[in-house]
């Protein structure tokens, strides 16, 4: 009986690895029948223990998986894993930086999510001060060729290969906000203090760009957060907190790139998808990134308040906070 189950044992590795070895003769093949590929990788994400840890190991690219979930937000993180695993860039192997308060999360004991005790700073702080929390692993995510970071509610509703969001010769991927895609730039919400580091003047500015999904080459990205830690830094100095917080920033980062012709890549609202547009006829896009309602999950006015007082102390009187 024992030779008889080692057999079987060594049967399945052996299995595993005729399986992998097919995937990448069928991947470096441009020949390669999309069918048989598509049954190959749903296998490599299976169950199977020693697949699951040949999978990470054997993969040869890597991405970096920003994610906070401070307080109530963990209630996301499962459904966010999982689909991410799945469908986005299913070729590269994926690690995830999991900024939270929470003592444990469903799969932290896996090889590629690595837990970051973060203090929760309420609202804006745990959106605002975003860029503070991705700096303090810098060492850590510049192992990476690549970072990006999607909001806590996000989903992965359709496959996403390397060539739909990885930049080329861009630096930076960002994307249109479902909001303001169609809108002139005179109704963009950008901030218009001009005391503000995010400041961006009336009738300017190409795009609107939404914070909770963005990314970009490892270098591009870090130089990105380092740039906008210190410009929030300033507000702070002077009392100043941008209407939209850090998509108040991001925006003017992204001003300032097409003000120094410097490209990026920019992705349609399909990346940025609410789930009260499901079932618009008046949106015309498909849900790739899937954000789920909130107000389903957790009590957002108790954590953010009402829509005036989610914004920055432009608009109203939020109380001033600091990042530490």
């Amino acid at each position: 009986m024992g030779i008889k189950n080692g057999l079987n044992k060594s049967i399945k590795f052996l299995l595993s690895l005729v399986c992998i070895s097919l995937l990448f003769f069928f991947i470096y093949n441009r020949q390669t029948n999309n069918n048989l590929r598509t049954k190959l990788t749903v296998y490599l994400n299976s169950d199977n223990e020693d697949v699951k840890n040949l999978n990470i190991i054997l993969k040869k690219k890597d991405i970096a998986i920003l994610y906070i979930c401070t307080g109530d937000y963990v209630v996301f993180w499962k459904e966010f894993y999982e689909s991410m695993e799945e469908k986005f860039v299913p070729t590269m192997k994926k690690d995830y930086f999991v900024f939270t308060d929470s003592k444990s999360i469903y799969g932290d004991k896996n090889v590629n999510v690595h837990i970051i005790p973060q203090k929760n700073l309420g609202w804006p702080g745990n959106s605002l001060y975003r860029f503070h929390m991705f700096l303090s692993q810098k060492e850590n995510l510049e192992k990476f060729k690549y970072i990006f970071f999607l909001n806590a509610n996000v989903i992965c509703k359709n496959e996403i290969n390397e060539d739909d969001i990885l930049p080329k010769e861009e630096g930076i991927v960002f994307v249109k906000h479902f909001a303001f895609y169609n809108k002139p730039n005179t109704k963009f919400t950008y901030e218009r203090n001009q005391n503000s580091t995010a400041y961006i003047p009336m009738g300017e500015g190409k795009y609107y760009i939404c914070g909770g999904a963005n990314g970009g080459k490892t270098k591009n990205y870090l130089k990105m957060c380092e740039e906008l830690k210190s410009r929030i830094d300033k507000d702070d100095e002077n009392g100043i907190t941008a209407i939209w917080h850090d998509e108040s920033h991001i925006n003017r980062y992204l001003y300032d790139l097409d003000k120094n012709n410097i490209p990026y890549k920019l992705l349609e609202p399909s990346y940025c998808f609410p789930e009260f547009n499901l079932n618009s006829k008046n949106f015309p896009f498909d849900p790739i990134l899937f954000y789920r309602s909130k107000k389903k999950y957790i009590n957002v006015k108790k954590i953010k308040g009402s829509f005036k007082e989610m914004q920055g102390n432009n608009k109203n009187n939020n109380k001033k906070i600091h990042y530490s």
